[in-house]
């Protein structure tokens, strides 16, 4: 089996994985791999090209309050990286509704009945709290009513995780959906512009002309153009380590060649779970049952 050495390996071409080097490059640091098993950087913000097409995967907003971060943004794409409006919609019952929600919007397309019947549920919810929530779905009943739960939250949770909303924990809920309540929802549909409305909320941020993956794709020319290296289409099967040290990684390319990487130091963007299941030797604490359970904490 092929092997080579470097000062530190970098699993992951996604943001993670990019902005760690082009940290490293900064710091002088030449001497760095970058393995991602696609063939495009980006990871789960790139942008694929179907027939001539640009795809972004999954929506992808470059809105941030840390000036360090925003300045890179910039400084990346320039002229390529945009101010644009945020058009959102949720799809239902074969009808747009826009979102950030708008009262009118809904009142109009949902129709009096079944706003009624949210606005019913939403109070049942407030009067009779159990007080225990155990799972997702507890949360967002006791929050924001069992109609709206079924009508919105229901179907786009399970459809981007694959996982029941009643196997998803509570604080799960509680983590993803912070600062969005019904109440400020209301009053930033009546009065637009309200201060208190969450980022999940905001109707105007960057973005790059060519799609979400520009971004990296620039960030990864730069780090190629300081010397560091990258191997796409490659995929890593095992994390090998002596005692609590990982001192090398074995890979796999889509044409079967094995080749194993030693590094001073490895910087792991791959999902939690995957990484516990290619340790070698394996965690004997970490059985496949537990992995399962963790699965939607990737």
């Amino acid at each position: 089996m092929d092997s080579k050495s470097y000062e530190c390996c970098i699993i992951g071409a996604g943001p993670s994985g990019l902005g760690a080097a082009i940290e490293l490059t900064r710091g002088g640091l030449k001497d760095i791999l970058i393995i991602d098993k696609g063939h495009r950087v980006g990871g789960l913000s790139r942008t694929d090209i179907y027939d001539g097409t640009r795809f972004d995967v999954g929506p992808h907003r470059f809105f941030t309050k840390n000036q360090e971060v925003n300045t890179l943004w910039h400084d990346t794409l320039g002229a390529d990286f945009r101010p644009v409006d945020r058009i959102t919609r949720i799809h239902y019952k074969d009808r747009f509704f826009n979102y950030p929600i708008k009262a009118l919007d809904v009142l109009t397309k949902l129709g009096i009945m079944e706003s009624a019947m949210a606005l019913g549920s939403f109070a049942a919810a407030k009067f009779n709290n159990s007080g225990r929530l155990e799972s997702f779905e507890d949360w967002i009943t006791q929050k924001f009513g069992r109609k709206l739960y079924e009508t919105f939250f229901k179907t786009y949770t399970e459809k981007v995780w694959g996982i029941p909303c009643n196997q998803i924990s509570a604080q799960w809920a509680a983590q993803r959906i912070k600062g969005l309540d019904v109440f400020e929802i209301v009053k930033n549909a009546l009065f637009s512009g309200s201060k208190t409305s969450p980022k999940t909320l905001v109707e105007r941020f960057d973005y790059p002309l060519l799609g979400a993956g520009q971004m990296y794709e620039a960030m990864c020319d730069g780090v190629v153009a300081n010397g560091v290296d990258v191997l796409l289409g490659t995929r890593v099967v095992s994390f090998n380590r002596r005692q609590d040290v990982i001192d090398s990684i074995d890979v796999v390319s889509e044409d079967g060649y094995r080749r194993r990487i030693s590094a001073r130091h490895f910087f792991s963007s791959a999902a939690l779970t995957h990484f516990f299941r290619l340790l070698d030797p394996r965690d004997d604490q970490l059985d496949d049952a537990v992995l399962d359970a963790l699965y939607y904490r990737d």
